[in-house]
């Protein structure tokens, strides 16, 4: 039994200044406030506990745009986001299983909001007398102070972690003809893990005994490398279409 209340109150500005014909820049910065609520009843008790966190934090995008031609660009942008330390509903007891990192509980003082900083190069380009958008993209996003959790307990390991993961991305959309629509996209991606917890030099242990597991270089868990999409729909009539879609995902480890 649980009851959660999360609210959220966020303010932005952004804009896109234009330098001459063929120079574009833009650029924003937001701000996110965050106060999460929580009571739950802990495993093996009878009563129920509160679990309160508030934080807020600062996040922005910059990037420009190069379009020389009449039908196409080219641009380079960064950015990053950020998000609370844990709060999943379902683990919100356990700071070490993906839950929230209390404070009060003495354990999460020096705990921070998990950030990630993505650049990403690409171009975008209008086809067939502009019924075609076809784009692509290569793209690095670094995920720092990520929170982990060592044997699951309850005060995990905190901002431990560090990931990256970098990739290629082609998508397309618009009317392949009059009637027939078309939205396609292809991601390939590599990741790895940068930083960890488990580095070889702390303990853990399982049903197997003690280990001493190595997790940094190796990619990340629950991640398919290859990915693909492909949906159409044919506007039979002004009032009736149908169509169907496609995906395909390569082996997650």
């Amino acid at each position: 039994n649980a009851e959660l209340e999360l609210k959220t109150v966020s303010a932005y500005l952004m804009d896109t200044v234009t330098l001459t014909d063929q120079w574009e820049v833009f650029a924003g910065v937001r701000y996110d406030h965050f106060d999460y609520s929580l009571k739950a009843i802990p495993r093996g008790e009878s009563e129920f506990a509160e679990y309160e966190y508030t934080d807020g934090f600062w996040n922005g995008h910059f990037g420009v745009v190069y379009s020389p031609w009449e039908n196409g660009n080219v641009y380079a942008s960064w950015s990053t986001s950020s998000n609370i330390n844990g709060g999943e509903a379902d683990a919100g007891t356990n700071c070490g299983y993906g839950g929230l990192c209390n404070a009060d509980d003495g354990f999460y003082t020096d705990i921070k909001p998990e950030e990630s900083v993505n650049l990403e190069i690409g171009t975008k380009w209008e086809l067939v007398d502009d019924k075609l958008l076809a784009t692509a993209a290569i793209f690095r996003t670094t995920k720092d102070n990520v929170i982990e959790g060592a044997d699951y307990e309850s005060a995990g390991s905190g901002n431990t972690g560090k990931n990256r993961v970098e990739g290629i991305e082609l998508g397309l959309s618009g009317k392949l003809t009059d009637k027939l629509n078309v939205q396609a996209g292809v991601a390939i991606m590599d990741s790895e893990t940068l930083d960890s917890y488990f580095d070889g030099t702390h303990a853990v242990e399982g049903r197997g005994g003690i280990s001493y597991p190595n997790y940094i270089g190796l990619p990340k868990a629950n991640f398919a490398e290859k990915s693909a999409n492909v949906q159409l729909s044919y506007q039979a009539t002004p009032a009736f279409a149908f169509g169907g879609t496609a995906t395909y995902s390569s082996e997650i480890l």
